[in-house]
């Protein structure tokens, strides 16, 4: 039911917004955007559901973390780890689907190296799995991890995520690029920074990315 309600608030929003470029004459979106669009909130939704389902176990221990310090490798210990750490948080269930894009972010693209074209393509020919399983059996990159590092604070709780990548450069990816809307990938960054986190920001090199909720006007890390 929960998947279904957020597929239907998806379409009726796109619906709307349709509506209202009408009304005013302007240029209405293709189909296969549209179609794009649908593809994607089906398959947030699940994964949603999923996430949610495994919140619950960890949510009363995990409030009383103060701090924490783990790493991992894979996409498979990225989606147990976010459903742990978003359980330290006031609202788990806004934060862990961002979060877990985050940490698939640090081993796909950071330890792992697939630039946002090649994991688009592995992807349309559904083979990014095969390929990083590849990748971790890889000489280059078998022995990288992530580092994560949760801190509760008095204005709110933090999470700094760091990979063993050469980083890459983080600003066109911040905000949701309609280039971008038939694509599936290349959103889970501005999806973490708008709807998961108050605040969000990468350092220089774009190895390291810092998440909060946070009550705090400053954003100190």
């Amino acid at each position: 039911a929960d998947r279904q309600f957020r597929v239907l608030g998806r379409l009726r929003h796109m619906a709307a917004a349709q509506r209202r470029a009408g009304e005013a004459g302007g240029e209405m979106l293709p189909v296969r955007v549209l179609q794009a669009v649908v593809a994607s909130a089906i398959r947030r939704a699940d994964t949603n559901n999923k996430l949610h389902r495994l919140l619950h176990a960890n949510r009363t221990a995990m409030s009383l973390a103060q701090s924490g310090k783990f790493t991992f490798q894979t996409p498979e210990e990225a989606h147990g780890l976010a459903t742990l750490i978003s359980s330290a948080f006031p609202n788990p269930e806004r934060v862990v689907s961002g979060l877990v894009e985050l940490l698939l972010n640090a081993v796909e693209h950071g330890n792992l190296e697939i630039g946002y074209e090649a994991k688009r393509d592995f992807v349309e020919r559904d083979g990014l799995r095969e390929e990083v399983e590849r990748r971790l059996s890889d000489d280059r990159y078998k022995n990288r991890k992530v580092s994560v590092v949760l801190s509760r604070r008095e204005d709110g709780v933090y999470v700094v995520i760091t990979d063993e990548g050469t980083g890459f450069k983080p600003q066109p990816f911040l905000t949701l690029d309609p280039s971008r809307a038939t694509s599936r990938t290349g959103r889970g960054i501005a999806h973490a920074r708008v709807v998961s986190f108050d605040k969000l920001a990468y350092n220089a090199a774009g190895n390291q990315v810092v998440c909060a909720i946070t009550s705090g006007d400053e954003f100190n890390w």
